[in-house]
């Protein structure tokens, strides 16, 4: 139960990732049936759709978009400012990166930080 606590968000997270991804399948192999049959053609069954070029492309434009939203997103907020922001710099705050080796040596500090300089570029 504690892992479900302490890791409730992802789990969540995966549900619902794979509840939709689950969901576009199914619609996916229902919109591909009814345009075989429209077409005269034999349609596919639903094992075969996992594996067919129609499904693996609206599953990969799909995460395209929202990768290319994200990764937007992630870029624009490490240099704008949004006050009030969870995500954006205080911008009357200090710095939050001013002096890296002082924060590594602190209890609790994360591994990569106390790896050294080469690490935290990375």
């Amino acid at each position: 139960m504690v892992m479900v606590r302490n890791n409730g968000l992802t789990l969540v997270l995966l549900l619902l990732f794979g509840a939709s991804i689950i969901g576009q399948w199914i619609a996916g192999w229902h919109v591909q049936v009814e345009d075989a049959h429209r077409h005269g053609e034999q349609a596919l069954s639903l094992s075969a759709y996992s594996f067919s070029p129609e499904f693996l492309s609206s599953v990969f434009e799909n995460w395209e978009s929202e990768f290319l939203q994200m990764s937007a997103y992630v870029v624009l907020t490490a240099f704008l400012i949004q006050r009030g922001s969870a995500e954006s710099k205080d911008p009357d705050g200090p710095p939050r990166d001013a002096d890296l080796d002082l924060q590594a040596s602190k209890p609790g500090a994360p591994k990569i930080l106390r790896w050294g300089p080469i690490w935290r570029a990375l």
